[in-house]
């Protein structure tokens, strides 16, 4: 049986080279979501050499398509072993495009594949995020230039100085959208207090917006592969028209100066929310990293 555990602060040593070297753009794999969603998201991790095998061990008991370089059939030997040693059927999700022929193949040539829209990641051209040029960007171009002709404001790097202030933020965003709250993100609250609390030590990169009023919205990621920066948090107040297109604008704009090999953004899922794949829709994605689930017949 393997030996999956809960994922901790101290795996992130060994889990961000094994999925940076794997080049796979799927957020459900980083570790900012590993460890940040630990007790909601919930898959446990083992390493395979030089892979990531990751597992639920709750419900279903999926296993996700392993992360990392190298040959995949003997990790999915042992995650088929290991399956049998539980008792549970055996499937993958978050499988990416490009290996759905290699894990159909693994069944046999025979398998039942599914593909929700809900969860495939929303990945977007860095620079045009930053530039909002164009015909497609206008309106957003309208709500950034608006907002900074009507705000004495400044865009921060996060740190350990004004981490508490995001926090208090984050906490009256909440108090302003609690149907969102218990509609969209359960468990969201806690997910981002974990990044608050421990964010340095996973490697977590972000920056706030600040005003005259003080910060008015914030947001946090990490590099994913070498040209795919992962964004797992944004928030803004939305009665300050434009607060979010410059947080997005100006967090491109730093990801690029700090990676210049950096050519995406991934914003992640719409979770099958209408609104939130609209908000997505309108900037563009450059494409979708679709997952799928792939399951013997």
């Amino acid at each position: 049986m393997i030996d999956f555990r809960p994922v901790e602060l101290q795996d992130r040593a060994w889990i961000v080279p094994i999925v940076r070297a794997g080049g796979v753009r799927i957020s459900g794999v980083s570790f900012g979501i590993l460890y940040g969603w630990r007790d909601s998201f919930g898959p446990w991790a083992a390493r395979f050499g030089d892979q990531l095998l990751l597992h639920l061990p709750a419900g279903r008991g999926w296993y996700f398509w392993p992360v990392g370089a190298g040959d995949k059939t003997a990790a999915l030997d042992a995650m088929r072993a290991d399956a049998a040693e539980r008792g549970r059927p055996f499937r993958l999700i978050q499988v990416p495009e490009e290996a759905l022929g290699e894990a159909t193949a693994y069944f046999g040539g025979a398998a039942d594949v599914s593909l929700d829209l809900g969860y495939s990641d929303y990945v977007y051209d860095v620079d045009k995020l930053i530039a909002l040029s164009g015909h497609a960007y206008h309106a957003k171009k309208n709500h950034l230039n608006r907002f900074k002709a009507e705000n004495d404001w400044t865009f921060e790097p996060l740190s350990a100085a004004n981490l508490a202030e995001c926090r208090a933020m984050a906490a009256q965003w909440f108090a302003e959208n609690p149907s969102e709250k218990i509609e969209r993100y359960d468990n969201e609250v806690a997910a981002i207090h974990r990044c608050l609390d421990d964010y340095e030590a996973m490697g977590l990169e972000g920056g706030l917006i600040r005003t005259q009023d003080g910060v008015v919205a914030f947001t946090m990621g990490e590099l994913l592969t070498a040209d795919t920066f992962d964004s797992h948090f944004e928030k803004a107040h939305a009665y300050i028209n434009g607060a979010y297109a410059v947080i997005n604008q100006q967090m491109a704009a730093y990801v690029r100066q700090k990676y210049p090999d950096v050519k995406y953004i991934n914003r992640e899922e719409d979770m099958g929310i209408p609104a939130l794949r609209q908000a997505k829709l309108t900037y563009r994605p450059a494409f979708l990293v679709d997952k799928y689930t792939v399951a013997p017949l």
